[in-house]
């Protein structure tokens, strides 16, 4: 089976909200034990993003899309119930894996677990240190 590059050019928008849990719903439906959730496909994206070496780019959609659902089965489109199944969840894998190779917006959305972290904060040479000891007296 041929599968699309992964192009970083390209100017796929990210998946929305719905759409990332429509794909985490198409994967867990697979007849596969070894198809991905969403939480090991962004592992497994970001890995190949940075594996040293080679591009993922450089790397033929076939040697690495077919892990994410389990790997192909011998009759097409095995594992999924149709070709447009299958065209449906690596057109969305590719999307999302457009989202994770591009640097995202700067704050994070409310709500999500790093929006309660607190806010980093810069000390300039002229930022006096706080104290931290017993009052001067």
């Amino acid at each position: 089976m041929q599968y699309p590059h992964y192009n970083p050019a390209s100017d796929n928008r990210p998946l929305s909200d719905d759409e990332l849990n429509d794909l985490d719903e198409l994967l867990a439906a697979l007849p596969s034990d070894a198809a991905m959730n969403i939480e090991a496909l962004d592992g497994y994206l970001a890995g190949l993003l940075l594996t040293p070496g080679r591009s993922l780019a450089e790397l033929p959609g076939e040697a690495w899309l077919p892990r994410v659902w389990g790997g192909d089965g011998e009759t097409d489109p095995a594992p999924f119930a149709s070709g447009k199944q299958r065209k449906k969840v690596v057109m969305a894998v590719l999307r999302h894996l457009q989202s994770i190779a591009r640097p995202g917006p700067t704050s994070p959305r409310p709500g999500s677990p790093s929006s309660a972290l607190p806010k980093a904060t810069t000390r300039t040479p002229s930022t006096p240190m706080p104290r931290t000891g017993p009052p001067a007296s």
